[in-house]
């Protein structure tokens, strides 16, 4: 709700880069999206309350490959660009 978008991306790989066992696959990709000029939340990060995932009702899984992207200060043509670059780093990281 809000300023906010919650995305899921459910085919993102596991990969060796994963800096321990508790970085999860949308934080790995958070990561490549910075390092190319796009900054977003990964879903673990957002709904932690307990480990129980209170907040957003959604499996442990589920958080671990999903993102919070906010677009609160940003105008239209900002989403867009936005958008159409989170969708190329997408593609170019998981190869689809």
């Amino acid at each position: 709700g809000g300023y906010f978008l919650w995305v899921d991306f459910l085919d993102l790989p596991e990969t060796e880069t994963q800096l321990s066992a508790t970085e999860s696959p949308a934080s790995v990709f958070a990561r490549f999206c910075f390092e190319r000029g796009l900054k977003f939340m990964p879903g673990i990060k957002c709904d932690s309350v307990f480990d129980n995932f209170e907040q957003s009702k959604q499996s442990k899984g589920l958080c671990e490959k999903s993102a919070r992207l906010c677009f609160a200060d940003m105008d239209a043509g900002d989403v867009e660009d936005g958008a159409k670059l989170l969708i190329k780093l997408y593609r170019e990281y998981t190869g689809k």
